[in-house]
């Protein structure tokens, strides 16, 4: 894993494990998370000294995401429909069983929920990160990223099947609103501070840009390149 300074210089090369796939990053204990998806593991890097530590989760570990409130990491494993929940501060792990193929993760730190999306059946798997109660919620037809809203408690679903972009609200888990996203949408983030989402679509190589729920904006696409 290459380490950047601010002005995109390269710093280091730092080794990690085998097929690095996601990294997630906690400002707060400046620890970066990645995970390996040929050996199953996460590498947990010191940002200050970069040395690293790894772990053992499950099997073919795609998403993972933080909670810098709880010092919580969650890691998505596809191939044993695993919820890996790891404490940042001991590095001790737990597993919850989710859903096959969780591919990717987010959390409302607000809310103490995270957000599993399935690449293959179309479904978002709630867990609550106090009790560990997993709910399971009909989006789309292939889910690519889910993205959250922690202000507005709002979760944002990017379906590489249909294009879209489904709004779920996170109180009732209610699906309210589907937003085009374009083409084989692979990627969706929300900046909550402004409410606007950003989709993106490797096919066309454009962004999609929209408000957020529950008001609606003009879309603009932009092209990359």
């Amino acid at each position: 894993m290459a380490v950047l300074d601010e002005n995109r210089h390269l710093v280091q090369n730092v080794k990690v494990g085998a097929h690095p796939f996601a990294v997630a990053l906690d400002e707060l204990t400046d620890k970066i998370y990645v995970t390996n998806q040929d050996d199953n593991t996460l590498s947990v890097i010191d940002g200050k000294m970069n040395g690293v530590t790894t772990i053992a989760v499950g099997t073919m570990p795609n998403g993972v995401a933080v909670d810098a409130t709880r010092n919580r990491i969650y890691v998505a494993n596809a191939l044993d429909g695993g919820l890996t929940v790891v404490d940042g501060a001991t590095l001790r792990t737990e597993s919850i069983v989710v859903d096959q193929f969780p591919f990717t993760v987010a959390v409302n730190t607000r809310t103490n929920r995270v957000y599993l999306g399935n690449e293959q059946n179309g479904m978002i798997t709630v867990v609550n990160g106090a009790t560990h109660e997993v709910q399971s919620v009909t989006a789309g037809a292939a889910v690519a990223n889910v993205s959250v809203d922690t202000v507005r408690n709002r979760i944002y679903v990017a379906d590489e099947t249909t294009g879209d972009v489904l709004v779920m609200d996170g109180e009732t888990q209610a699906v309210t609103s589907v937003e085009p996203g374009g083409d084989f949408v692979q990627e969706v983030l929300v900046n909550p501070l402004t409410n606007v989402v950003y989709a993106m679509n490797p096919m066309k190589k454009t962004v999609t840009v929209f408000a957020g729920a529950p008001g609606h904006l003009a879309y603009e696409e932009l092209k990359l390149f």
